[in-house]
């Protein structure tokens, strides 16, 4: 259910007001009269043929192309090289890869009836050469901060202006963001923490997203009186902060638990609709030696000290890895798991990261998120699908440095700087074609220089 209101939320948004992926000025130099157009470069004029497929791997790489880090949006992915480019791949309906064209290829209509533009092979947001950080946290848009420390977005998002949400092709400066040292984005919201160590949000806000005391939506950030955050983390309608004193602080929406403090605080929404919320944040109970903070869209978990996980909020799906599908209050110790370094949370899984680099993901499996070639380990009482109470073994990976995880794909950063990626892959947000879901790891093979 909670996938599905994603989709329908997002859908609302280009509804509401943004059209489908405009037509936009596009260089395409390939001879694509019958079939589509695979060439490196696009410098030619625009023809009247089926759509190119895009600059492919993007420019090409002599130094520093490693992959230093990679983080999954809802129906995209990209990742970000040691030289400081970013390239994306997957969904481009809202303009997520940031290339400035919205005639790459044309993926199945999933969305809404809508026809959807993606692309296979990466391509390059137009001016990022000198990236130091990527924010894409399952959402339609994606923020970069260049190295002098400004960031800019690309994509469909609430946050620059009040109203209608705002489609851009390719990366735009943010004024919202600037100074923040970390950002954490969604389609609606975004909060930050800023040089001091405060965290200050801007956007939408009917659920508390922002943490400010008010449901009032903000088109300049507000802070929250949150400070000492060293890391934080967004869902669907909440957000969480790590504090420099191992405590968490969580604001916004309750309805499934995910805030951790185990208390009932005010009522946000109307009607049938009506659900718990904190305006302000509150502290997660039983847990002052944190080192990570996860969220997904309902649930929240953390790394602690000891390399164990803990996790708290919506269970439907098995997500806290509890063994049990009854939502939680407060945070209870996933099953099985010990010597973590790093964790990781989509809508309705999450994966963690051992200190000997493999990987372990529990949670809804419906596209394969979890990784382990697996498709019977239980049924979800919500939905009737495959899911994992408790963590399973991703396959053929034991030397992971890095993961993330989206809507419902993952990715994982190899030893040698490789990128791999599992689950849902209908727009191609795993990188590889065809465009099926994929339930065991697979090597973006594109990224390779």
């Amino acid at each position: 259910m909670q996938k599905m209101l994603r989709i329908a939320c997002v859908s609302a948004l280009v509804l509401a007001g943004c059209s489908t992926t405009p037509e936009m000025s596009v260089n395409d130099a390939g001879v694509d009269a019958s079939s589509i157009d695979m060439g490196r470069a696009d410098g030619g004029s625009r023809d009247s043929g089926a759509p190119d497929a895009g600059n492919d791997a993007g420019p090409s790489c002599t130094s520093g192309c490693g992959i230093a880090q990679v983080e999954a949006g809802f129906w995209h992915t990209c990742a970000r090289r040691e030289n400081g480019q970013v390239l994306c791949w997957g969904n481009n309906l809202w303009s997520e890869l940031g290339d400035n064209s919205g005639r790459h290829m044309t993926c199945p209509p999933v969305h809404e009836g809508i026809v959807t533009d993606c692309s296979v092979n990466p391509v390059q947001p137009v001016g990022f050469t000198d990236a130091t950080d990527i924010a894409v946290h399952r959402s339609t848009n994606s923020c970069a901060r260049h190295a002098d420390g400004s960031w800019q977005c690309w994509g469909v998002s609430f946050v620059p202006a009040t109203g209608m949400p705002t489609q851009n092709a390719s990366p735009v400066s943010y004024p919202s963001l600037s100074g923040a040292v970390q950002v954490a984005n969604t389609s609606s919201f975004a909060c930050m923490i800023v040089a001091s160590g405060a965290v200050e949000c801007v956007g939408y806000n009917d659920g508390g997203e922002l943490g400010d005391g008010t449901n009032v939506q903000r088109t300049s950030r507000v802070a929250n009186g949150v400070t000492g955050a060293t890391q934080l983390d967004v869902g669907s309608s909440h957000a969480c902060a790590l504090l420099s004193d191992g405590h968490i602080s969580c604001w916004g929406s309750n309805q499934s638990g995910q805030l951790g403090d185990g208390i009932t605080h005010g009522t946000c929404g109307a009607g049938a609709r009506q659900y718990d919320c904190a305006l302000t944040p509150v502290q997660v109970a039983l847990i002052d030696d944190a080192t990570q903070v996860a969220t997904g869209a309902s649930h929240t978990c953390a790394l602690r000290a000891d390399h164990t996980v803990w996790c708290w909020g919506g269970n439907s799906y098995g997500a806290l890895g509890s063994g049990e599908e009854a939502d939680e209050l407060t945070p209870v110790q996933v099953d099985a798991l010990s010597n973590v370094s790093a964790i990781a949370a989509g809508d309705n899984n999450t994966c963690a990261l051992n200190d000997s680099g493999a990987i372990y993901c529990w949670g809804a499996n419906q596209r394969g998120t979890l990784g382990d070639g697996a498709t019977t380990h239980s049924v979800c009482s919500v939905d009737s699908n495959d899911c994992s109470r408790v963590p399973v073994s991703v396959a053929t990976i034991d030397d992971a440095t890095a993961i993330t995880v989206g809507g419902a794909h993952a990715c994982a950063i190899r030893g040698d700087e490789s990128v791999w990626c599992w689950g849902y892959n209908v727009d191609y947000q795993l990188g590889v074609s065809p465009n099926t879901d994929i339930n065991t790891p697979t090597q973006v093979t594109s990224l390779n220089p």
